[in-house]
């Protein structure tokens, strides 16, 4: 625009230019601030249009070249805003419309309940089976209840003169009476060299059975009430389960059940330990009397290749099914999942495997899938009501004994927390070192302590351990 004077000559022509200091004219949620640069040589002024009292500034009029600064305030509402101004001067005029966007609303974090030991509460209660060796620098709070380690199995203490064993498989039979599984066992005359790592005693055996009824763990450990024994001027326990194959090399038992007044036992035929083991195959053998005599099921068996060469059972509190977790030979395979209704524990053609959608598929356990990651030694799983959650214990043999825990057997389950470790920086060591098992007692299941077995293979004995647990509230990632 330009100006004449009385003469009709041109005096002088207007101009204005704004630039906007924005890469965008739409804002985000949050609050912050943008330029306006005017360069004109008249008077100018900003006029705010209706809805634009969110954008603030100090400079509404002036004159001449102006840098003016605009700021505006955080959009907590989920509408995007407009705000149109005017920069008007002689010369004409400039419109700008400037959008804020609306401030997300995010729903409030879901929070789960995780479980967590509690921070120095493992502790060694007893020795319970086999040399009765304390590890040094670890106090027990009582002595052991049940002497097997005896010469002559005399009275006072049982007949049964074990001085080595493992395991300790425990399984409540009922009427508050608990069996107890233990592994390959040595004679009293047990001894072990520590530069080989040889055992040796001049009788041995590979599935003995004893029972406890005792719950006062805290007061007097964990008292093996009887044996079942083969003849009782021997004091040597009874071997329970042998297979049809006489090639096979010894039946170790792996977990136990009792369903509908009669007790299984899941057992592995494994010939040998080394690396890899070596496993014919796993089966099941029964009981109907109270786990005095034990039949082998030779129909039912799992192949050496099995996903379930070990494994580990555990009742549905619902009742309908009982769950059977499984893991490959040795303890450096994953955790698969199969389950089965009570009544069709003999039939393997009835068992439905999780597979990888977290769908059951019956009777083929090739589609089975890991519920957790390896390595997965030896495990125990059962309900925990306190918690309301399913809980495991196993050796992961890169750390120690470890625990997990799900609020249904398909998962997902939680990250592992260690509870005693085995491995100080990856290499055997420390009270524990060489220690595997850890089974947990099932008449404890009740409430925020967990009572488990635990071997030392140096000492080749059998420890009743606990440990407490608490719930920790945790913000649940996406």
């Amino acid at each position: 625009m330009s100006c004449k004077d009385e003469n009709n000559q041109i005096d002088e022509v207007l101009y204005i230019k704004t630039y906007l200091s924005l890469p965008s004219s739409t804002l985000d949620a949050s609050e912050g601030s943008f330029y306006i640069n005017v360069e004109s040589n008249s008077d100018w002024k900003i006029v705010l249009q209706e809805g634009a009292d969110w954008l603030k500034t100090d400079i509404l009029s002036g004159s001449g070249n102006a840098n003016i600064k605009f700021s505006y305030l955080t959009n907590n509402s989920k509408t995007k805003r407009y705000g149109v101004f005017k920069v008007i001067s002689h010369a004409g005029y400039e419109i700008f419309s400037i959008k804020q966007n609306g401030k997300e609303i995010l729903p409030p974090p879901i929070r789960k309940t995780e479980l967590f030991p509690v921070e120095n509460s493992l502790q060694m209660i007893s020795p319970i089976v086999g040399s009765g060796t304390v590890p040094q620098g670890v106090t027990t709070l009582l002595p052991d209840p049940n002497h097997t380690n005896n010469p002559t199995g005399a009275p006072p203490y049982l007949p049964c003169r074990i001085g080595g064993t493992d395991l300790g498989i425990m399984w409540d039979m009922d009427n508050g009476k608990t069996g107890f599984f233990i592994g390959d066992t040595f004679q009293a005359n047990w001894s072990f060299d520590p530069v080989t790592g040889n055992q040796k005693g001049t009788a041995w055996g590979p599935n003995f059975l004893g029972f406890t009824t005792n719950t006062d763990l805290d007061e007097r450990s964990l008292v093996i009430d009887s044996w079942v024994i083969n003849n009782p001027t021997q004091y040597w326990p009874k071997k329970l389960i042998t297979a049809a194959d006489p090639t096979l090399h010894h039946e170790i038992v792996t977990s136990a059940i009792r369903i509908n007044g009669v007790d299984y036992a899941h057992f592995m035929n494994i010939q040998s330990f080394g690396n890899p083991w070596i496993i014919k195959y796993s089966g099941l053998a029964k009981s109907t009397d109270d786990g005095q005599n034990w039949v082998v099921l030779n129909d039912l068996r799992f192949p050496g290749s099995s996903k379930f060469s070990l494994a580990g059972y555990c009742h549905d509190p619902n009742g309908e099914y009982v769950y059977m977790f499984g893991t490959p030979a040795g303890r450096s395979g994953s955790c698969c999942l199969a389950r089965f209704k009570k009544e069709d524990i003999e039939d393997f053609s009835k068992y439905e495997y999780l597979n990888a959608d977290k769908e059951w598929r019956k009777g083929n356990e090739s589609v089975a899938s890991p519920v957790f990651d390896a390595p997965v030694g030896e495990m125990s799983v059962f309900y925990f009501s306190h918690f309301n959650k399913y809980v495991v214990l196993y050796l992961d043999e890169t750390q120690g004994i470890v625990m997990r825990h799900a609020d249904n057997p398909e998962g997902p389950w939680s990250d592992k927390r260690l509870i005693l470790l085995t491995k100080p920086n990856g290499t055997p060591g420390g009270p524990y070192g060489g220690g595997y098992g850890s089974f947990i007692h099932p008449q404890k299941t009740g409430g925020t302590r967990i009572y488990f077995t635990h071997s030392i293979w140096r000492f080749y004995s059998i420890y009743l351990m606990c440990v407490d647990l608490k719930e920790v509230d945790v913000e649940q990632e996406e």
